[in-house]
């Protein structure tokens, strides 16, 4: 079991519907969603957003790569593939943590062991605005073990 952490900070989310992190897990492995967050720092206005973790049967089309790095530097790279702000989003499956926030304060989600979210093998887990948001730049991430 692996640990890996995916930061996607200072990106510029649209007006749009978009999908902010998308992970696909590599064939043979699993993964286990620890953390997800997302943030902003220049916006003052009190507006609410919704946010979801959830499964997709077909990758979106991702504008920006962010990377996973490995929680210990000489572990081997992440298996899967990570995508950013898919403003083409994939086709969503199940929404496994359907949430809202507002954008005032961070989102986190930080599940129990016995709640987190998981990917098998191959599957597509996205961190998605449930809502149309208004454009400015945000901070987000996902840490994950990949198991296998």
């Amino acid at each position: 079991m692996r640990a890996y952490s995916i930061e996607h900070p200072g990106v510029s989310l649209t007006a749009a519907a978009t999908t902010i992190i998308e992970l696909t897990a590599a064939a043979a492995k699993c993964c286990i969603i620890l953390r997800a967050w997302l943030s902003q720092q220049g916006n003052t206005s009190s507006n609410q957003q919704g946010i979801a973790l959830a499964r997709q049967s077909t990758a979106g089309t991702g504008v920006t790569a962010p990377t996973a790095n490995p929680a210990d530097g000489s572990d081997t790279a992440f298996g899967g593939t990570v995508r950013g702000l898919c403003t083409t989003q994939g086709t969503l499956g199940a929404v496994l943590f359907p949430d809202s926030f507002n954008w005032q304060n961070p989102w986190t989600y930080l599940g129990v062991p016995e709640e987190r979210e998981t990917v098998g093998g191959g599957g597509i887990l996205a961190l998605r605005t449930q809502t149309t948001p208004q454009a400015l730049t945000v901070n987000s991430g996902l840490k994950l073990l990949e198991v296998g």
